[in-house]
């Protein structure tokens, strides 16, 4: 993610901000070429927005969220079970 997020309130951008600042790189996360080819994959299948379909709405999907925080164990990480298909502004709330 680059620079600040228009959709954040000040203090969100603040928080937000202090904890990129420590935390390692996408890639070195497993945010990578694999991780793309199997994002890719599954959208597909999945191809709209849980947290809109459960609110009525049929929006498609652009995001692959980890329902469970991974924190680095890439068992979780890998485990596509725990993957939530979502539009990226619902992933962002």
């Amino acid at each position: 993610m680059s620079g600040e997020r228009e959709d954040y309130c000040e203090q969100h951008k603040r928080t937000t901000q202090a904890y990129d600042q420590y935390r390692e790189s996408a890639a070195k996360r497993g945010y990578n070429s694999k991780w793309r080819q199997s994002r890719a994959g599954y959208l597909p299948k999945h191809p709209l927005c849980a947290a809109c379909l459960m609110q009525g709405r049929r929006t498609s999907d652009t995001v692959v969220d980890h329902i469970v925080p991974h924190k680095g164990g890439m068992n979780l990480f890998w485990d596509s079970s725990k993957w939530l298909p979502l539009y990226a502004s619902c992933h962002g709330r």
